[in-house]
């Protein structure tokens, strides 16, 4: 092996942050092209030859990654609120992505919500950066971490010929997540398996093994409930549901809690 290119003068990356496509046809590196704002540079590998610069974003990148034809381009920026999509190698913007849950759409019912059709009917009158923010993609599905605070890569792969998600995260444990590629919503955790190999989860991830406990997603009103009706009962009584139902605890609009399920 020889080198055939060096590319010089390039910014600082610590973290070694860089995509190169897989494909023969279009072949590019990309990688940042400042340490302050979010520029990506895109090198053609085959001809040895800058390609494009693409302000992706305002802060620095934190992630990139190529498709598998080597036509689009995936960025996103450590304030993480934000992903693009680029086309390869003119660099025009396809998509945006924000981070959330997109509603679906509902005709509206009052004259409010016919104010809002008809404000949205007329984005396209406004400049390009505010009908922007009413046209951002939503997530099509979202998963929610039995963890915060550690850093993880994801990745999604077909095991057994269906689509799983795959998060590798610092705290020393792979996290298996189901995916439904036409529904999307909400992924459930199918397995987790230790990375450090102890002999306490020598498990295969496929298999299933009796100390796996699967998440159990719960609302904070449900768990309430349960240990409201348990306490009426060890008191020497059982609970009525006329009681449990006087609380009005399914009113609680906050995200639920992921619990293990022991019992």
């Amino acid at each position: 092996m020889k080198v055939l290119h060096t590319i010089r003068e390039t910014p600082p990356n610590p973290a070694g942050l860089c995509a190169l496509s897989i494909n023969n046809d279009n072949c590019y590196l990309a990688y940042p092209g400042s340490a302050t704002i979010g520029e990506v540079q895109v090198f053609d590998t085959v001809n040895l030859r800058a390609a494009n610069m693409i302000p992706a974003h305002d802060s620095p990148l934190a992630a990139l990654a190529f498709d598998a034809s080597g036509t689009k381009l995936a960025t996103a920026s450590e304030k993480g609120t934000v992903i693009r999509v680029f086309s390869i190698p003119e660099g025009q913007k396809l998509f945006e992505f924000r981070r959330g849950v997109k509603r679906p759409q509902e005709e509206p019912t009052t004259w409010t919500g016919y104010f809002g059709k008809v404000l949205m009917a007329s984005t396209s009158y406004l400049p390009s950066q505010v009908t922007e923010m009413f046209n951002q993609g939503r997530a099509f599905a979202t998963v929610r971490l039995p963890f915060c605070g550690h850093k993880n890569i994801c990745s999604l792969a077909t095991i057994q010929k269906i689509p799983r998600l795959l998060v590798g995260a610092s705290d020393g444990y792979l996290y298996m997540y189901n995916l439904d590629p036409q529904e999307g919503g909400e992924c459930t955790l199918m397995k987790q398996h230790k990375l450090d190999g102890s002999v306490e989860t020598t498990n295969e991830i496929l298999d299933s093994a009796s100390h796996d406990c699967p998440l159990v997603t719960q609302t904070y009103s449900t768990a309430v409930a349960k240990a409201y009706t348990d306490e009426l009962g060890a008191a020497g009584g059982t609970c009525l549901e006329d009681e449990a139902s006087a609380l009005r605890l399914g009113e609680d609009s906050e995200h639920p809690p992921m619990i293990l399920r022991t019992d």
